[in-house]
């Protein structure tokens, strides 16, 4: 899996970070750009996020395990 970008949506689970992830899609019909949101959990070990930072999370590197590990934080709020 692709690493992703996304802002850190929520901070209040213990050692755990939702991201909010934009993404744009093409409808066909109505010829209009749509934007969808996808929420993911990620685990945040060292705690060091913070709601509004914007992120780079990524798949652990574990075949059986369908986990989301954060990265880097590429801004800070």
């Amino acid at each position: 899996m692709k690493p992703i970008v996304g802002y850190v949506y929520n901070t209040k689970m213990n050692k755990k970070l939702s991201v909010l992830v934009p993404y744009h899609k093409f409808h066909k019909k109505y010829k209009k750009l749509l934007v969808y949101k996808k929420i993911y959990i990620v685990s945040d070990f060292r705690e060091e996020a913070s709601e509004g930072d914007l992120v780079l999370i990524r798949l652990e590197s574990s075949k059986y395990n369908k986990k989301l590990s954060l990265i880097k934080i590429f801004f800070k709020v």
